[in-house]
């Protein structure tokens, strides 16, 4: 699978979900996984964007699998200079959405509660 958008689906994205990642190979693809499990099934056009922030380990190779199998999934590298403000406004730059929602690469927020949130906006 590409990382297009599927046949006849708009280019309109409701909500960008952006994911600053540093060294996060063990737990990005569960956390990812759980965002599509959930937004797919609720009407809202989203996309994940994550921005790999200088990660010494497996990330981009995990990024990149995930961006190949899902539509919905891409990634990008945050410049030279590490850090999570970097990260995120590397993001901000980059974000499609009519919304833009951060979240941490370990899955600590739900994604019942984003949608909570992007409802509320």
């Amino acid at each position: 699978m590409t990382n297009t958008p599927p046949e006849g689906a708009s280019n309109k994205l409701d909500l960008t979900i952006l994911i600053p990642a540093y060294n996060e190979e063990a737990v990005i693809a569960n956390t990812v996984s759980a965002l599509i499990e959930h937004f797919r099934s609720t009407g809202v056009a989203f996309e994940i964007l994550v921005v790999n922030n200088n990660s010494k380990d497996g990330t981009s190779r995990v990024l990149s699998e995930l961006a190949n199998q899902h539509c919905e999934v891409r990634w990008i590298d945050s410049p030279q200079r590490p850090g999570y403000g970097v990260a995120v406004r590397a993001g901000l730059d980059a974000y499609r959405g009519d919304a833009v929602v951060v979240v941490m690469a370990d899955g600590s927020e739900s994604p019942e509660d984003i949608e909570k949130l992007f409802r509320l906006v």
